[in-house]
């Protein structure tokens, strides 16, 4: 876990995952997602696609892995991003997610993450890069008190 103070520009964490068929079982049991494009083969292939594609937010989540478990790690927030899908993520492709530390915001106690991903396929192409922008992160040295919850109505 790294605190607030530690953290430096620069910083990196990276992690790999092999999207699987049963990744995208258990998404759709999680979130109730059952798009046909993700879970119907007969159906993607009258896309564009022509292959079932997985979710989106399946790997964006891995987002949340890094902020969560390797940069800044247990405590820290996960509070504002961007990120654009360019290209489809299928079952047997590898994901690649690298953060990188790139600002820190000593006021608000928050640091700015430069975050990319990428694509291995199963076909063996060669890895395609994802825009995914930036991510925001507090780490847990720097508590920010919460809005008071309004008074429940009588």
């Amino acid at each position: 876990m790294s605190r607030f103070d530690s953290i430096k520009v620069g910083d990196s964490a990276e992690l790999t995952h092999t999207v699987t068929q049963r990744d995208i079982e258990r998404f759709v049991e999680l979130t109730g997602d059952n798009n046909r494009l993700h879970v119907d083969e007969a159906f993607a292939k009258t896309t564009s696609f022509r292959k079932p594609v997985a979710h989106g937010m399946l790997g964006a989540s891995f987002i949340s892995t890094i902020i969560g478990t390797k940069l800044p790690g247990d405590g820290a927030l996960w509070f504002a991003q961007s990120l654009e899908f360019l290209l489809p993520v299928r079952v047997g492709d590898e994901i690649t997610v690298r953060a990188e530390v790139t600002q820190k915001h000593e006021s608000s106690g928050t640091s700015s993450y430069a975050l990319t991903s990428s694509t291995s396929t199963a076909r063996k192409l060669p890895p395609a890069r994802q825009r995914c922008g930036w991510w925001r992160a507090r780490a847990p040295s720097q508590p920010r008190p919460l809005p008071a919850r309004p008074a429940p109505r009588s």
